[in-house]
């Protein structure tokens, strides 16, 4: 019940504006409080500045207008998720393969979709950072499918390790 309370409150944490504490204008990375939050990716706390308007696919902040390349993006994680679902129903039903193949295909494939998403990841980040100026629209969208494609992969691997993970737990309790 704790968690429910603490996605309801969530929301208003992360999607505020204009409602600095301390009364901060424009308070720029890495903020002078720990309620520093950075949606819009601008290096300025979003608690201290004007929430942003977007109108056709423009970041309108105080007159100036910035591209937004990913405000309306969709990612098919319905189509991704029952895709590796019926891949994965299909190959435990093969019966020519043993488990313990079909086991380290799967992670084979966990590690690939884990370095594929990092890699990515890392490149984003470095971009950011460093002002490359890339057009990470491409980038972005390969990083949050396989990013997609790992969580349900990730999910398949912590169910054949239930035990383990429920035994471990139990240990600690």
């Amino acid at each position: 019940m704790r968690w429910l309370f603490l996605l309801l409150l969530l929301p208003s944490l992360v999607f505020a504006w204009e409602d600095c504490p301390f009364g901060l204008v424009n308070d720029t990375y890495p903020g002078e409080c720990g309620r520093y939050v950075d949606t819009n990716d601008d290096s300025i706390c979003d608690h201290s500045q004007v929430e942003p308007l977007i109108q056709n696919d423009a970041l309108l902040i105080q007159g100036s207008a910035v591209n937004v390349f990913s405000i309306n993006e969709k990612y098919p994680f319905i189509i991704i998720t029952v895709l590796l679902s019926i891949a994965y129903f299909i190959s435990l039903k093969i019966k020519m393969v043993s488990l313990p193949v079909k086991r380290k295909f799967w992670n084979v494939l966990l590690l690939v979709t884990f370095l594929v998403s990092a890699g990515l990841g890392v490149l984003l980040v470095l971009n950011i950072n460093f002002g490359w100026g890339w057009y990470v629209g491409d980038l972005l969208f390969w990083h949050v499918n396989f990013g997609i494609a790992m969580t349900i992969i990730s999910i398949f691997h912590v169910l054949w390790h239930r035990n383990y993970y429920f035994q471990m737990i139990k240990s600690i309790l």
